[in-house]
């Protein structure tokens, strides 16, 4: 599958619960995480943000949406990147992935090819945060989520991304262990995290 046939989008949702910020504007080397990842999109037709803030994003020269169902976590970030794709694949990564190399997303979009989803996984964890997803499972994504729309605000385990698995045809892309990958399937989850990133460049 070539770049040109796939939409990539990044999921920046906002302010993180636990860092108190909105930690794409987090800086490495000078330069914010979301502008990273931005540089990696590049070379992809469509590229969108999707975030529940968009007002701090208008500087960027691509498509910004917020979520459609808000306040559901990443799950409902994905909903809208396939909602709004032009193209039948999409790349979705978090913005808080900050080192993921332009070759790990090449293997991973030419290993898509009859799945709902591919995704890799490292260290015996799946990244449903760095996958390329297949617009036809939007329907049955949105009509899940709908269901859910009565549940409570906050964390649950309904909106959990590990249920994309059971719901889906989804394959699994394995990477060896090593400090290179780990680096690159690194989330920022907390200041202590970018601190120990950003010594480490």
């Amino acid at each position: 599958m070539l770049k040109k046939e796939i939409s990539f989008a990044i999921l920046s949702g906002g302010k993180s619960s636990r860092m108190g910020i909105d930690k794409a504007f987090l800086e490495i080397e000078g330069v914010p995480l979301i502008q990273r990842i931005l540089q990696l999109a590049n070379s992809f037709p469509e590229i969108m943000i999707i975030t529940n803030t968009p007002e701090l994003y208008t500087k960027f020269d691509c498509q910004i949406y917020t979520d459609i169902f808000p306040n559901r976590g990443p799950i409902s970030g994905i909903h809208s990147a396939l909602f709004h794709a032009t193209f039948k694949n999409i790349f979705v990564i978090s913005c808080d992935m900050p080192f993921v190399t332009m070759n790990t997303i090449s293997y991973l979009i030419n290993h898509h090819t009859d799945a709902d989803i591919t995704v890799p996984s490292f260290n015996g964890k799946t990244f449903f945060v760095c996958a390329v997803y297949s617009r036809l499972i939007f329907d049955k994504l949105d009509d899940y989520l709908k269901k859910g729309l009565n549940l409570p605000f906050g964390k649950q385990p309904y909106f959990a991304l590990y249920n994309l698995e059971r719901m889906f045809q989804t394959q699994i892309i394995p990477f060896a262990v090593s400090q290179d990958f780990e680096k690159e399937f690194k989330n920022i989850n907390s200041i202590e995290d970018w601190l120990e990133l950003s010594q480490k460049r």
